[in-house]
């Protein structure tokens, strides 16, 4: 089986800030390898429910997140009534074959619950999944709020993150029970045994280990959104425990502890990192779990109703709405 070839596309997965934009930097090297950045046309699939005539997801996509432009790629040569798939499959198969790589796909930590649905319609996808401390990923959210993004400004980000890391493996073990080729990866191996994780996504892909993806040296960040949150991303060194201040408030830590206690137990040391035990935590009580679940619930259903506007809303009502929000932010600032 050719993983990620002609028969499907590769979809790299994590939670937000949890190292899938490193393990991307690194295979993107690979010369049969060319994956988009974050082009998350998922997040628009709402507007393939339109009929064909009007479902103007170019222009959409463009003002969502300028996936297209990013990566240089022209969508008009694709039919605009095109399916969701359709549309997917050719615009990444372009991309791709400017490169004349083989293993074709998207990096997205957006689609963490929706990976059933991708394998569901794309038979032949595999998967890479990447792991993070929880703790690690919450304090990389925080600063990047710090830094000046609004998007994990939002309330209750970090609910979405500690919640859905669960929501995430539920989705990775249901791949694994239909036998969809997935992978999973450590971020704290991928930083610290660089080459060893990496020789290892080469065999899941049946692609033959290139030294190039060890390093960053000479990657394409081209397609990186801008933003200090990516400053690691862009130098040539891959950083690896590297000391520096508390960032993460003493509540969340607390709360991150009782949750990775539950799941070690329950899922035996799952997550791997933090490696060290919790034996002096408590698990976190029904009370608290079912709390955090419905706080979760309704973020993600906020979540889901804004890309239903981004899909329906005249985009002239959306760039009006955008310009008097940027208008504002430089008021305030």
């Amino acid at each position: 089986m050719q993983h990620g070839s002609a028969r499907g596309p590769l979809f790299i997965v994590s939670m937000s800030r949890g190292g899938s934009s490193l393990l991307y930097a690194l295979l993107n090297q690979h010369p049969q390898v060319a994956l988009t950045y974050e082009a998350e046309l998922l997040l628009l699939n709402p507007v393939f429910l339109k009929p064909p005539s009007l479902r103007d997801w170019p222009e959409r996509w463009e003002f969502l997140n300028s996936a297209p432009s990013r990566h240089g790629v022209e969508p008009g040569c694709i039919p605009a009534g095109a399916s969701f798939r359709t549309a997917f499959e050719r615009f990444h198969r372009e991309y791709a074959s400017r490169k004349a790589a083989s293993i074709w796909g998207d990096k997205s930590p957006q689609c963490y619950d929706r990976m059933t649905f991708l394998a569901r319609k794309f038979p032949g996808a595999c998967f890479i999944v990447v792991w993070r401390n929880p703790a690690d990923t919450a304090r990389s959210i925080v600063r990047a709020a710090a830094s000046g993004n609004s998007y994990f400004q939002r309330r209750g980000v970090k609910t979405r993150s500690l919640v859905g890391y669960r929501v995430f493996r539920k989705q990775y073990q249901s791949l694994l029970r239909l036998g969809i080729p997935v992978h999973a990866v450590d971020y704290e191996d991928l930083t610290r045994n660089t080459r060893t994780t990496m020789e290892g996504v080469c065999k899941f892909l049946q692609i033959p280990f290139d030294p190039r993806v060890s390093t960053l040296e000479n990657a394409d960040r081209s397609s990186l959104h801008p933003g200090e949150h990516h400053t690691f991303l862009r130098g040539d060194e891959i950083v690896s425990g590297v000391t520096r201040a508390e960032v993460l408030e003493s509540e969340w830590r607390s709360k991150i502890a009782r949750y990775i206690r539950l799941w070690q137990r329950q899922h035996e040391g799952w997550p791997a990192y933090p490696k060290l035990p919790t034996l002096d935590v408590a698990e976190p009580t029904m009370k608290e779990r079912l709390l955090d679940d419905a706080r979760y619930i309704c973020w993600r259903l906020l979540d889901q109703f804004i890309y239903v506007v981004y899909a329906f809303v005249p985009l002239g009502i959306l760039r009006r709405r955008k310009q008097q929000a940027s208008q504002s932010a430089r008021a305030d600032g």
